[in-house]
C-alpha cells in the first residue's frame, strides 16, 4: 500500500466517532468524524480503530458485537472491501474506496454540495423538505408493488431497503426505527398507505401524490438552473484543494 493510502486511513481513523453520534439539533453541528468498515473475502468484518507500521488495528465482528481485536495487514486492507461513514454535522457521507475517499473527501466536494444545498433550500420551507423525504419513501414502496403486487413493508423493513441491514450497527438505530415508524403512520393518515397488523401496502391515491410531487419537483429544478455559476465556484475549490493536497505531500 503506497503513502497516499496509509496518509487517507491515518487522516480518517483521527476522528473516530463516539458510541452516540448527534444527527439533530445543535449538538449535531459540531459533529465531524469517522467509521470505517473493512470487509475482507474470508468474511472478516472490522471495525478499524488505529493504524500503524503493522497495518490497520480494530475489532472483529462477532457474538456479541465488535469485541475481538485483530490487526489487518496493508496487504489485506488493499483487496478488502472499505465502508467509510463520515458523520459531517446533520450529513451521512459514504464512501467505499480510498480513491473514493481521496476524490472526494480530501478536496472539498461534499463540503460544497453541503453549502449549495442549503442555498436551495431557501427556496423550500419545513413542510416541503418533510413532503420530500415521505414521496422519496411512497416512490421506492410503489417501485417494489409494481415488482410485486403483495408487496408489504414494515418499518424495520424500510430500514434495510433505504440503508441496507448495515444500519442495524449504526448508534442511532432506535432513533431510525422511530423515526420510521411515524413516516410510515403519516402515509398512512395521507391516505397513501393502508396498515393492517404491523405491516404497510400502498393505496390507489398514492399516485395522485406522485403526480403532483413529480410537478413540484420540476418547478424546484427549474430554479436549480439558475444556479449554474455556482459550478464555476466548484471547479475553483476543487483545483484549490488538489493544489493544497499536493503541496503537503511535497513537504518533508
Amino acid at each position: 500500500m503506497n503513502k497516499i493510502y496509509k496518509w487517507a486511513i491515518e487522516r480518517i481513523l483521527s476522528k473516530p466517532a463516539p458510541s452516540r453520534v448527534p444527527r439533530t439539533g445543535d449538538k449535531a453541528q459540531d459533529v465531524d468524524c469517522y467509521v470505517m468498515y473493512i470487509v475482507g473475502d474470508d468474511s472478516c468484518n472490522m471495525l478499524a480503530e488505529s493504524i500503524d507500521n503493522k497495518g490497520v488495528h480494530g475489532k472483529a465482528w462477532g457474538a456479541k458485537g465488535y469485541t475481538e481485536e485483530i490487526t489487518i495487514s496493508f496487504e489485506e486492507v488493499k483487496n478488502a472491501k472499505l465502508e467509510i461513514t463520515h458523520f459531517y454535522k446533520t450529513n451521512n457521507i459514504q464512501y467505499f474506496s480510498l480513491n473514493d475517499y481521496l476524490l472526494k473527501g480530501v478536496l472539498p466536494y461534499y463540503q460544497f454540495v453541503i453549502r449549495a444545498n442549503k442555498a436551495t433550500q431557501i427556496f423550500y420551507n419545513s413542510k416541503e423538505l418533510a413532503r420530500s423525504e415521505r414521496m422519496e419513501t411512497l416512490r421506492l414502496i410503489l417501485e417494489k408493488t409494481i415488482d410485486d403486487k403483495s408487496f408489504s413493508v414494515t418499518s424495520l423493513g424500510l430500514s434495510d431497503l433505504l440503508h441496507t441491514q448495515r444500519w442495524y450497527y449504526h448508534p442511532d438505530r432506535d432513533r431510525n426505527s422511530n423515526y420510521n415508524d411515524l413516516l410510515l403512520e403519516s402515509l398512512v393518515a395521507s391516505g397513501d398507505l393502508t396498515k393492517e397488523s404491523n405491516l404497510y401496502k400502498i393505496s390507489s391515491y398514492a399516485m395522485v401524490s406522485l403526480s403532483q410531487y413529480e410537478q413540484d419537483d420540476r418547478k424546484h429544478k427549474e430554479t436549480l438552473r439558475q444556479s449554474k455559476a455556482m459550478s464555476v465556484l466548484t471547479f475553483v475549490l476543487i483545483i484549490i484543494g488538489a493544489l493544497q493536497v499536493y503541496i503537503a505531500f511535497l513537504k518533508p
